[in-house]
C-alpha cells in the first residue's frame, strides 16, 4: 500500500477515494499529523492513481460517491464464495453432515466397541499386525493383509474415546464428503488412516486404535481449504482450530493418559498434504509479501508482533503446522 496524496480534510480524502474506486483502484484514508492521506492498496495501481489526480474534481463528490458505492458492491459480490454442491453416487446434491461413509464408519466403530465389551478387550482381528498366538501380536506388518492398515480406526478403549472421535468425525467429515463426493472421501479416509496408523505402529508398536488420526487428517484438510479455498465452503471457525491444536499439545504431555500421538500428528500432516492443491492454486492467484516495500504504509505502520506475523507466520502456516506435528510425534512417543 503506497501513499498517494495528503488532503486538507476528511471530505476531500473520501471524495478522492470514491473517485479512485470508479477507476477500479482500491484505496483507503488515514488520518495523520499533516492531514488526511489517501493510500493506494495495490502498489501496481499507483502510477494510474497518480495520473488520475489531474482529472479529479472535489466538487463532484456526490457523483463519485454514488458510482463508488455501486463499484464496491460489485466487488464484494464477486469476492463472496459461491457454494457449489458436490454430488454423491446417486447424483443428488449432498448437503447434510450425516453422509453415507460417515454413517458407515460411525456404525462400524460402535458395533466393534459393543462386541469388544465396551472397549475392555483389544480385538487382534482389527489390529495393524496379525496375532501370532492367543496372547501376542506380530511385530511385523503382513503386507498380504493390507486392510489391517485401516482397521485399527474401529478400535476404541472407552466411552469418552469413541464419543470424542465420532463427534469430530461427524463435525469435520460430513461437510467434506457432502462437497467432495463419496468416492473421493473414501479415498481420503483410506489414505489418512493408512498413513497415520503406519506412523503410530513404527513409533510404538501394534497396540493402538481409534479414529483420531483420521479426525486430525480431516481437520488438516478442512483447515487448508478454509484458508486457501473459501469458495469450497469448508470453513472452520477459530474455536475449532484452537481446540484441535490445544488437544494435540495436551495429549503429547501424557497428562491425559496413553494417547496415539503419532497417529494424531501424521494424520494432521496427511490432511495438510491432501490440501496442497488449494494452497498451490491460492499462491498462483495471490502473491504474499515476504518483505514490505520501503516507504509503504505497511512498512511504516506494521511493527512488532504484527510485522513478524505478516512476514514469517502467515506465508508459511502449513509448514508451521507440519513442524508442530513432527515435534508432537517425537516428544509424545
Amino acid at each position: 500500500m503506497r501513499e498517494l496524496k495528503i488532503c486538507a480534510d476528511a471530505q476531500e480524502a473520501e471524495a478522492l477515494c470514491d473517485y479512485l474506486e470508479t477507476l477500479s483502484i482500491e484505496s483507503t484514508t488515514r488520518k495523520g499529523k499533516e492531514g488526511y492521506s489517501v493510500w493506494v492498496r495495490n502498489d501496481g495501481d499507483l502510477p494510474q492513481a497518480q495520473k488520475s489526480l489531474g482529472t479529479f474534481e472535489p466538487n463532484r463528490e456526490n457523483e463519485y460517491a454514488k458510482k463508488a458505492k455501486k463499484k464496491r458492491q460489485e466487488r464484494r459480490t464477486a469476492r463472496q464464495p459461491v457454494a457449489t454442491p458436490a454430488f454423491n453416487l446417486r447424483g443428488r446434491a449432498a448437503t447434510t453432515s450425516f453422509t453415507p461413509v460417515v454413517m458407515i464408519v460411525m456404525a462400524a466403530a460402535i458395533i466393534c466397541f459393543l462386541l469388544n465389551g465396551f472397549g475392555d478387550r483389544f480385538p487382534p482381528e482389527l489390529s495393524i499386525t496379525p496375532p501370532v498366538n492367543a496372547r501376542a501380536l506380530s511385530l511385523q506388518i503382513d503386507w498380504s493383509q493390507p486392510w489391517r492398515l485401516i482397521t485399527p480406526i474401529f478400535i476404541h478403549s472407552g466411552f469418552l474415546h469413541i464419543a470424542f472421535n465420532l463427534y469430530w468425525l461427524y463435525l469435520l467429515g460430513g461437510p467434506i464428503e457432502s462437497r467432495s463426493g463419496t468416492l473421493r472421501f473414501v479415498l481420503m479416509v483410506v489414505i489418512i488412516a493408512g498413513f497415520s496408523n503406519l506412523a503410530q505402529f513404527l513409533m510404538s508398536g501394534p497396540l493402538f486404535g481409534g479414529l483420531s488420526g483420521v479426525v486430525y487428517g480431516l481437520f488438516g484438510y478442512r483447515w487448508m481449504y478454509s484458508r486457501y479455498c473459501p469458495q469450497a465452503n469448508l470453513t472452520l471457525n477459530k474455536d475449532t482450530t484452537t481446540w484441535m491444536l490445544a488437544w494435540l499439545l495436551i495429549s503429547a504431555t501424557g497428562l491425559v493418559g496413553n494417547v496415539a500421538n503419532s497417529a494424531h500428528s501424521f494424520g494432521l500432516i496427511s490432511g495438510i498434504l491432501l490440501g496442497v492443491p488449494a494452497f498451490i492454486d491460492y499462491t498462483r492467484k495471490y502473491s504474499w509479501k515476504r518483505s514490505f516495500t520501503p516507504g509503504s504504509w505497511e512498512d511504516l505502520n506494521i511493527q512488532g508482533r504484527a510485522r513478524f506475523q505478516r512476514l514469517y507466520l502467515e506465508p508459511y502456516m502449513p509448514l508451521w503446522f507440519i513442524a508442530l506435528s513432527l515435534l508432537v510425534a517425537y516428544f509424545g512417543r
